[in-house]
């Protein structure tokens, strides 16, 4: 039986990281510097007249990289002088990631053995399946600190847990940006590198990560990505239970929206897909944009993971005794 798990942001914030609608703040206000902020604060001004530097009312995170991404677009072919030039579009983007890749390395710091993320990362078994829309490294690490033998990889198979990111991740690197440090390392796919390590260090300090807005016109740029998200639809498709944990399907995030859809449609197997999410408002959005069929679970994904490993524990006994 293959199992798929979707993360949201709201795994990751049980790990102490904000979640997407506040993240841009929080590295904004604490990790520019004021020169930087102000070059960020002039940008969302530009293209968004309700933003206020007096009521830092910043966007989702994901809204912000997809208006980046937009405004570098539009400045490569855009006559006359522009504002944001493409240079300095392209700027703002290194330095913010640099910033935002930084912040988000402290996010699998400090998990002991019997938190919920931990027993979570326990309770998966070989063939099973993560899909991550978020950025940190926090799955990778409590896969990673399970006992025994069982391994993970960046690719399906049956016989190990398989991790997907298709937005990308702070220790991705592309192989024009790493290669004068390769010893530090490692081949990930066809054109990624990823950094071999649990700790920011300054072998990464500079260097841009692979972190991509939800943008169909990203998903072409990179042979790797597109892969990624090929086993995205391939094994959301194929799986027998789908549960989807702190995701909320952010209005900006139309590629996920667009994919989910699709492969449930395709899927056309029981049970439905189950949500796990708090937030009871976001049941009439799953309904409408997915499935009428959803199962949704109001509860908080600590909560849900306690449980989850609590039943996969005893299950493993019952099957050993047997």
């Amino acid at each position: 039986m293959q199992r798929v798990f979707v993360l949201g942001a709201g795994v990751s914030h049980t790990a102490g990281l904000p979640l997407a609608q506040d993240l841009l703040g929080v590295v904004a206000e604490k990790s520019l510097t004021d020169a930087e902020r102000s070059e960020l604060h002039l940008f969302l001004e530009y293209l968004m007249p309700t933003f206020s530097t007096d009521d830092l009312n910043y966007p989702d995170v994901e809204e912000f990289l997809t208006l980046l991404d937009v405004a570098e677009s539009y400045s490569r072919s855009a006559p006359g002088k522009l504002e944001f030039p493409r240079r300095r579009l392209s700027k703002l983007r290194r330095i913010f990631l640099n910033r935002l890749s930084e912040y988000l390395w402290s996010g699998h710091k400090n998990l002991a053995k019997d938190h919920p993320l931990r027993l979570f990362g326990v309770a998966l078994n070989p063939g099973d399946v993560i899909i991550t829309f978020n950025y940190d490294i926090i799955a990778e690490y409590c896969i990673s600190q399970r006992e025994g033998d069982l391994s993970w990889d960046y690719s399906p198979t049956r016989e190990q847990i398989c991790l997907l990111k298709p937005h990308g991740s702070i220790d991705w690197f592309y192989s024009d940006e790493v290669e004068a440090d390769g010893k530090d390392f490692s081949e990930l796919l066809t054109d990624l590198t990823q950094y071999s390590g649990w700790d920011f260090v300054p072998a990464i300090r500079g260097k841009m990560p692979v972190i991509v807005p939800p943008v169909a016109s990203k998903l072409i740029e990179s042979r790797d990505l597109q892969q990624i998200w090929n086993w995205v639809t391939d094994t959301l498709v194929e799986a027998d239970e789908i549960y989807i944990l702190g995701y909320s399907l952010p209005p900006a995030d139309r590629l996920t929206r667009f994919v989910l859809r699709q492969c449930i449609l395709t899927r056309n197997k029981v049970p439905p897909p189950c949500i796990v999410n708090p937030s009871g408002h976001l049941r009439s959005r799953f309904q409408e944009w997915i499935s009428s069929d959803v199962r949704f679970v109001q509860q908080r994904f600590e909560r849900w993971a306690t449980v989850f490993h609590r039943e996969e524990m005893l299950r493993r006994a019952e099957a050993e005794a047997s």
